[in-house]
């Protein structure tokens, strides 16, 4: 299962996620697009300790820094935890830089997803 998430679902991914009843699913890539993870203000009311959660093996993070929902780029700074976050600073191609189709263009969204998921022709397993 690969969970994609933007904005404010990012927030409910990450809580979920950090719910013991999920620590023996398995989540291969948890993609954040937009993510307001790296407030204070967030991180106050969010699942604590601040980790990365037990099902997630990979968790790649997509900012545009003139996102101002996201004007906090880095999230791998601020969540511990095995394996450490990829942050990568993406050019939102929307007009609105916090548009969820816009983050979703990005060749590095896109490529990212793309290596996650299962083609007809990959073996599933």
């Amino acid at each position: 299962m690969v969970v994609v998430s933007h904005s404010l679902g990012t927030i409910i991914a990450y809580d979920v996620l950090s719910d013991p009843r999920f620590a023996t699913r398995a989540v291969p890539l948890l993609v954040t697009l937009g993510a307001p993870l790296g407030y204070t203000e967030i991180q106050d009311v969010i699942a604590h300790p601040l980790r990365i959660p037990a099902p997630v093996a990979l968790w790649a993070n997509f900012a545009d820094p003139l996102d101002i929902i996201a004007l906090d780029t880095s999230l791998a700074d601020d969540f511990g935890g095995e394996p450490k976050i990829v942050d990568t600073r993406v050019d939102n191609p929307a007009p609105d830089n916090h548009d969820s189709s816009g983050y979703l263009r990005a060749p590095q969204v896109r490529s990212r997803v793309a290596a996650a998921v299962p083609t007809a022709l990959s073996p599933v397993g």
